[in-house]
């Protein structure tokens, strides 16, 4: 992890989808206008300062940028999802969706790396975990940045559904392949994305801060995570092995 530019948050090294076979890498990293790449280049509006009297950009625009892994010279660059302010069907938001209107906990951000298509990498960015939960995947295709998954609570509707998957993230995102069929699902504290983005489960126990996902048991098949509690994790249950 790691922070880019000056406006920048959280980044993740990731394979070069382009040239994987030389170990090339490349850097992924939310951006904002002003954010200067490796090559003395400006991001977005080059004038533009969003920072408000905290130094906090929370209206926007927010970018996602790929970085060169070797010179840091942005190799594309596309909008950040989802975005501070915003709309879905009708709904809009801002950033007091997330939980409070002073840029707490729609500031907290995640990165992993996951293969879930089981061939390529693709950057996991989740957004939340104190309330409203946005997980997005981008996969490098040709030097551009494609979205190929959104899991939003926020587009959910309103009921249990909804209050099952608000407020269950942590201050990580982790990606395992927890059915064994070559593809990464997300484990995001307590509950679970299938590698097509939609939810499997919740364990219902909300923000647990620290998880660890692996084979954490030796002598029992299959991988566990711990956070609160550890349970096994599988494609459509989990099982509860211990209370912390």
């Amino acid at each position: 992890m790691g922070d880019s530019g000056k406006k920048g948050r959280k980044a993740a090294i990731c394979p070069n989808e382009r040239e994987v076979k030389n170990g090339d890498e490349v850097v992924y990293s939310d951006t904002a206008d002003g954010t200067v790449d490796g090559a003395g280049n400006v991001i977005g509006d080059a004038s533009a300062d969003r920072r408000d009297e905290n130094g906090k950009n929370l209206s926007g625009p927010l970018y996602l940028t790929v970085f060169d892994g070797e010179t840091g010279a942005v190799i594309d660059t596309v909008d950040y999802i989802p975005q501070s302010q915003g709309e879905y069907d009708g709904k809009t938001w801002d950033i007091s969706s997330w939980g409070d209107d002073w840029g707490n906990r729609s500031e907290r951000y995640n990165a992993a790396v996951a293969y879930i298509d089981g061939v390529n990498p693709s950057m996991i960015f989740a957004r939340g975990y104190y309330d409203r939960t946005a997980i997005a995947s981008f996969t490098m295709k040709d030097n551009k940045i494609v979205n190929d998954r959104l899991f939003d609570t926020y587009a959910m509707e309103d009921g249990d559904k909804d209050w099952n998957y608000r407020g269950m993230g942590n201050h990580s995102v982790a990606a395992a392949d927890v059915d064994y069929d070559g593809k990464d699902e997300i484990v995001y504290g307590s509950m679970l994305l299938d590698d097509n983005g939609e939810p499997v489960y919740s364990t219902k126990l909300n923000h647990g801060d620290a998880q660890h996902t692996g084979d954490l048991i030796i002598d029992r098949p299959g991988l566990e995570t711990s956070d609160r509690i550890l349970y096994d994790i599988k494609k459509t249950e989990h099982y509860t092995l211990k209370v912390f």
